[in-house]
């Protein structure tokens, strides 16, 4: 049975969530599509009430509190942070999923560490704090952002777990750095994990935001297909390779 799904944000047309969904149903041998929709801030809401097409959503920039305030049922991370990045239409509504924590830490794996840096304090900066924090509980986890307002309910959100400090206090010192600023770059770290992507030639000591990007798609299809981001799909391996090699098709 054919079902449709999409992302939405704005902006959106750079997006590769089409291509890696895509990818994934091509293997699984079913007849869905993903396609881009530019939905802008302030229209999430509207936008849910129109559409009647969709079985459920990607959820991008700037839009992850919104969906969070229209979804009717939440997932465990995203109550934890306030943020939802995955909607599926339900009969009662939309139910509402964070799988940018989970992506965030595949994307880290393999990263040693003792303290790491989170610089931003929107949607993707909880997420990428709630990782650690679940992930990692030991690690020093130093919060650094413009905004003291989203900075303060971080701090809040995680008091004892993270200290908060203005982002001109940034050093690089920590072992890892999740940088979640659109166009910002740290001149000093010693692993940079950047969670937008399209940042061009990458340094030996940098990790691509594609892999959070593509590890978080992964959780979705589980989401999709099997109703809980923590139930593995049979044949992932092959899956997720084909997720992976569809961003270097032309």
């Amino acid at each position: 049975m054919a079902r449709h799904f999409a992302v939405i944000g704005d902006p959106i047309s750079q997006s590769l969530s089409p291509k890696i969904h895509s990818a994934a149903y091509k293997v699984l041998g079913i007849d869905w599509d993903f396609e881009a929709v530019r939905v802008s801030a302030g229209q999430v809401r509207q936008f849910l009430s129109d559409t009647v097409k969709f079985s459920g959503l990607s959820v991008t920039m700037p839009l992850k509190f919104e969906a969070f305030a229209a979804s009717n049922k939440l997932d465990d991370g995203a109550l934890r942070t306030g943020v939802v990045n995955t909607l599926v239409k339900t009969d009662s509504g939309y139910s509402g999923f964070n799988t940018d924590i989970f992506g965030i830490a595949q994307a880290i794996r393999n990263v040693a560490t003792r303290s790491i840096a989170v610089l931003g304090s929107g949607a993707t900066a909880r997420s990428a704090v709630e990782a650690i924090v679940s992930t990692r509980p030991d690690s020093e986890i130093i919060c650094y952002a413009r905004n003291e307002m989203s900075l303060g309910q971080i701090n809040t959100t995680y008091a004892c777990l993270i200290e908060t400090k203005p982002l001109h206090d940034y050093s690089g010192r920590e072992d890892l750095t999740i940088n979640t600023i659109p166009n910002y770059k740290p001149e000093k770290f010693n692993v940079l994990l950047s969670t937008s992507y399209g940042d061009g030639h990458l340094g030996q000591s940098e990790i691509s935001g594609t892999e959070m990007l593509l590890w978080q798609a992964l959780a979705q299809l589980r989401i999709y297909i099997n109703g809980s981001q923590d139930e593995h799909l049979d044949d992932e391996g092959q899956i997720f390779a084909a997720m992976r090699g569809s961003l270097t098709e032309q």
